[in-house]
């Protein structure tokens, strides 16, 4: 109600949005919305697979120079040995390669 979302319209274009969301949601209404208003997004997941998938796929759905791909994030969650077989990383690899690993 202090309607600091107004501010949004105040932030130069040239920045890119790392949009983060770390929990399972049916829908996550702020990739379109800061697409829509000229950003550059940068859509962030974490270590659960099933919220990391979710929203991996809800972005891909936004056919958008301005979509830049997809930020996997670790916070330590994981040791850098175990990255390769890293569940949220491998499936956004995947999605982001046209289905295949390398």
């Amino acid at each position: 109600a202090n309607n600091t979302a107004r501010a949004v319209d105040m932030i130069s274009k040239d920045i890119i949005i790392c949009d983060w969301h770390y929990e399972l949601r049916q829908a996550y209404e702020s990739v379109p919305m800061f697409l829509e208003k000229g950003f550059r997004v940068w859509p962030a997941s974490w270590r659960k697979p099933d919220a990391a998938k979710a929203f991996v796929d809800y972005s891909k759905r936004y056919d958008n120079d301005r979509m830049l791909g997809h930020l996997n994030t670790t916070w330590g969650a994981v040791a850098i040995n175990e990255l390769p077989s890293f569940e949220p990383l491998r499936y956004a690899t995947r999605s982001f390669s046209g289905g295949s690993e390398k």
